[in-house]
């Protein structure tokens, strides 16, 4: 690629209302770093921005713990995802994507739990998270696995989910500017 190449690649980002792209490693200091920028610096509703906020929070802790293509962070034991993070606006909408490779069988389930969670009311989700959180303090562990649940109820419109050949998967969520 020469500076034609990326300057091309940036005016379509620019065209596209990108605020913020990030490709990379999603450790716990870069998910912090990305998320202070997003809460302190975009400029956006207030309220609109902590839905943001809160929604690439879940997304990418998503990334950090079920990304297939990891690697291991210097100072730590712990693999982290890879994967990539983009916020677009228009005069109408906030758009929060993250992409990342997956493998066949979180596929599937992903595709499954993103059209229950889909075909849900406001109150059936909240019935779900519940569900969710019960199971979890039965078996006695961390995640309750609330997390797209709570994108969800956050953003008030489906969360959508398409994948490559290559299991690579991409959530976008849409959020209404108002």
């Amino acid at each position: 690629m020469n500076s034609q190449d990326f300057l091309d690649e940036n005016l379509k980002m620019y065209k596209k209302g990108t605020l913020v792209y990030y490709k990379g490693i999603f450790s716990y200091p870069v998910i912090v770093e990305l998320g202070q920028h997003i809460r302190n610096d975009i400029q956006l509703s207030s309220s609109l921005r902590e839905k943001v906020f809160s929604i690439f929070v879940e997304l990418a802790q998503n990334v950090c713990s079920y990304s297939q293509e990891k690697v291991n962070v210097s100072n730590s034991q712990k693999n982290v995802g890879i994967g990539s993070f983009h916020l677009l606006e228009n005069s109408d909408f906030v758009y929060i994507n993250t992409t990342n490779p997956v493998t066949q069988e979180q596929l599937e389930n992903l595709e499954k739990r993103i059209e229950k969670i889909n075909q849900l009311d406001r109150k059936g989700l909240r019935a779900l998270k519940m569900q969710f959180r019960e199971l979890a303090i039965n078996a006695r562990t961390n995640s309750g696995n609330v997390g797209l649940v709570e994108v969800a109820l956050r953003s008030g419109n489906p969360i959508e989910m398409k994948a490559a050949e290559s299991n690579l998967i991409s959530i976008t969520v849409k959020l209404t500017k108002r």
